[in-house]
Parts: C-alpha cells; sequence; structure tokens
C-alpha cells in the first residue's frame, strides 16, 4: 500500500516534533525508514524510536571500504603461506637432492 508522506504520522511527527533530527538526515543525506501509518497505531513517537530508524549512509561506506580492506589483508596474508609453504617444499627438494 502506497501512502503520502504528507498524510503519513510518523514523517509529520519528525519534520515538526523532531526538526533538529528533520533537517540533520536533510543536510546529510541520511536514509529515514518511515513506517506506515497503521503501525503505528497507539505509538508514542519518541526521539529514541526516530533513532533507531535513520540510516548513516556514510557509515556503511565506510564499513565496506574496512571489510574490503580486511578481504585484502588476507588474501595477502593467504599468499605470504603459499608461498613460505613453497619456499619449504623447494628446501626439502633440495636437501634430498643432496642426500641423493
Amino acid at each position: 500500500m502506497d501512502e503520502d508522506l504528507n498524510h503519513n504520522l510518523f514523517f509529520k511527527t519528525i519534520k515538526f516534533k523532531f526538526p533538529k533530527i528533520f533537517n540533520t538526515i536533510e543536510s546529510k543525506c541520511y536514509t529515514l525508514c518511515i513506517p506506515q501509518s497503521p503501525s503505528l497505531y497507539r505509538m508514542n513517537i519518541t526521539q529514541k524510536i526516530v533513532g533507531k530508524l535513520i540510516i548513516n549512509n556514510n557509515n556503511n561506506n565506510n564499513n565496506n571500504n574496512n571489510n574490503n580492506n580486511n578481504n585484502n589483508n588476507n588474501n595477502n596474508n593467504n599468499n605470504n603461506n603459499n608461498n613460505n609453504n613453497n619456499n619449504n617444499n623447494n628446501n626439502n627438494n633440495n636437501n634430498n637432492n643432496n642426500k641423493q
């Protein structure tokens, strides 16, 4: 069911009861999850509830970058381990050849 935001109780409440939060969401281009009006029946919309429905897109990008860096570090560690194993195998082969 589509709902006009201008008639949504949650949207109106955040816009007029919490204007600083609303302005921050707009100025920083955050994403706000807006529940449909029927789901808000008898709910007291508080600042805490509003805060749980704000998604800071900038933090998500930073988290993705951190995850990519961690994956790259893991790949580098795996490559180093493979190189060490290859060197050990080569040393073992050389030792075996010297014994013959």
